[in-house]
Formats: structure tokens, C-alpha cells, sequence
């Protein structure tokens, strides 16, 4: 766990000299039992959105468009990207929004839940597709279990019993 704050401290002090070495997303993972809800936080770096966002509209940046077309791209590439299987179902997500912090996008989304899982399944793609070195980190909390993990492009899941 310690290695992981210290790639995250890495990486932000090397994108403020504009210099990224390591491409690193984090996303936190909440089941609250009591409000039948999966609550999810990412953290993604700015630029590496940016780059995304280039590579997919012709070279068009992210400071061309308002706050509602990001939004629609970040909604888009999360819907995608990141997906959530409970007993072998897709749960349809809920984007709530999103903020920057620093160099940080911060994005809030969540998944309503009928009954307690017995099995769960995350996949977690973000920015793969578009950048080789991505790993992207998920720390689940399900009640007293709290566990991290480490995906990478040739493992983008996990499962949780």
C-alpha cells in the first residue's frame, strides 16, 4: 500500500515538471449496505485525459469544449471503462459528476444495488485502451473488508466473493 502512495506522490511531483513517468489511476470503491448503493471516487490525471481526448477528436483539446461536453466524455469513457458485475450482472452505472483537484480529475459515480452480492466483479480499463503503462488501482471496501488492487492492461479485473 505504502508503494502505491509513493507512485501517486511520484507522478504528481513529476507532472508538475512536466516530465510522466507513471501513468496511475486510483478509484475507491464503497459498498453501503444501508443505502443500497456502491459508491465509486476515481482519480485520474488531467493530462492524461487530455491526451485521450485528442487522440479521439482529431486533435481538438479539452480547453475547446465546456463543462458539459467533458462531462459527457469523462461520463462516456467511465461507462466504458469501468464496470461493475454483481452475481454475473452488469449494474447499470450512475455518473454524479466530477471536479478537479490540482492536476487531478476527480470523478464521482455509483452503482444502485437490490440485494447483497454474493460475488462481485470489477473491470477497470480506464485509459488502457489509449496508454499501454496505465495501471489503475482499486481499493474496495465491502463492511470490515477493505482490500487494494493493482490492474493492469493484462489483468483489468478482479473478483471479490
Amino acid at each position: 500500500m505504502q508503494r502505491y502512495v509513493l507512485i501517486l506522490l511520484c507522478s504528481t511531483l513529476t507532472i508538475s515538471f512536466g516530465v510522466h513517468q507513471y501513468y496511475i489511476s486510483a478509484t475507491k470503491v464503497v459498498y453501503l449496505i444501508n443505502k443500497n448503493s456502491i459508491q465509486c471516487t476515481s482519480r485520474i490525471f488531467l493530462d492524461d485525459l487530455q491526451s485521450l481526448f485528442k487522440q479521439s477528436h482529431s486533435g481538438n483539446s479539452l480547453e475547446v469544449i465546456n463543462e458539459s461536453e467533458f462531462d459527457f466524455f469523462l461520463k462516456n469513457h467511465l461507462f466504458e471503462n469501468f464496470n461493475l458485475y454483481i452475481d454475473q450482472v452488469k449494474q447499470n452505472q450512475l455518473y454524479v459528476g466530477s471536479e478537479f483537484e490540482d492536476d487531478i480529475v476527480v470523478c464521482y459515480f455509483e452503482y444502485r444495488v437490490q440485494k447483497s452480492p454474493k460475488k462481485i466483479e470489477i473491470r477497470n480499463t480506464i485509459l488502457m485502451n489509449h496508454i499501454d503503462e496505465q495501471k489503475n488501482i482499486v481499493h474496495l471496501e465491502i463492511g470490515d473488508f477493505k482490500k487494494s488492487y493493482l490492474l493492469t492492461l493484462n489483468k483489468s479485473n478482479f473478483f471479490k466473493k
